[in-house]
């Protein structure tokens, strides 16, 4: 079951503002918390003997930031790699930069717009999936933990890689 928890404050409604983005032609939303910068697509500095989606290391005003491509992590097909953006997403007290598609908008969710995953399944891919949130538009988004997406086994590896950097 997934360790998210929702602020019922109307002094706090930041923790319920998610980040509205484009992936793979669906849209997909995470906490606006977790996220530090958006800048565009740059060069990455290629890491050999990877993960397929580790795209590889940035620099980014001096901080090296290890950079995954989330539609290949999904197993999503890629589009023009020219046209998208890096998520700069903090996770742990460490930054990794996530490439997605486009953005879209910074949505507030009340409590009953969200239907929170309730199951007990903990396989990787279910770990970071928050659940779904409904829009005015009658549209649903799914709410995924970049945190938890990029966390773990991967996390190790890309804090172990820009070290070494």
């Amino acid at each position: 079951m997934v360790d998210f928890q929702l602020n019922n404050k109307q002094t706090d409604e930041n923790i319920n503002q998610f980040l509205l983005f484009y992936l793979g032609g669906e849209l997909y939303a995470t906490p606006l918390l977790q996220v530090k910068e958006i800048v565009k697509l740059m060069p990455t500095k290629k890491i050999p003997f990877m993960k397929n989606y580790f795209k590889g290391l940035i620099n980014l005003r001096g901080q090296v930031i290890s950079v995954i491509d989330l539609r290949m992590k999904l197993g999503m097909t890629i589009k023009d790699p020219n046209q998208c953006l890096i998520m700069i997403v903090e996770n742990n007290g460490n930054s990794v930069g996530v490439i997605f598609d486009d953005l879209h908008s910074v949505h507030i969710f009340n409590k009953e717009d969200l239907n929170l995953n309730q199951s007990n399944d903990d396989s990787e891919k279910n770990k970071y999936f928050i659940g779904v949130g409904h829009l005015k538009e009658n549209a649903l988004v799914n709410l995924i933990d970049l945190g938890l997406c990029i966390g773990g086994e991967d996390m190790r590896l890309l804090t172990e890689i820009k070290h070494s950097a």
